[in-house]
């Protein structure tokens, strides 16, 4: 069995105490930071039955932004390089 290379990718998540946080896990009913469930902040418009469904899948991942979804580094690229390159 071969083994695959490792793969990386680059996300954002605001502060856990930011006004941006609170508003991601409310619209998603989950805090991610202290894996608590929360209250919903249902858009107007919706029920809240259904916006428990529509944001089940993405609650399982916490509010956050994908800025490089998963990739393989480049030859001659490592963890390090792109650790520096990120912050």
């Amino acid at each position: 069995m071969t083994q695959s290379a490792p793969r990386y990718a680059l996300y954002y998540a605001p502060a856990a105490d930011s006004a941006l946080w609170r508003f991601g896990s409310a619209t998603l009913g989950y805090d991610a930071a202290t894996g608590a469930d929360i209250d919903f902040a249902v858009p107007q418009g919706c029920e809240e039955l259904d916006w428990s469904d529509v944001t089940a899948e993405p609650r399982r991942y916490g509010f956050h932004a994908t800025l490089k979804a998963p990739f393989e580094l480049a030859n001659g690229r490592n963890e390090g390089a792109l650790r520096a390159f990120a912050r």
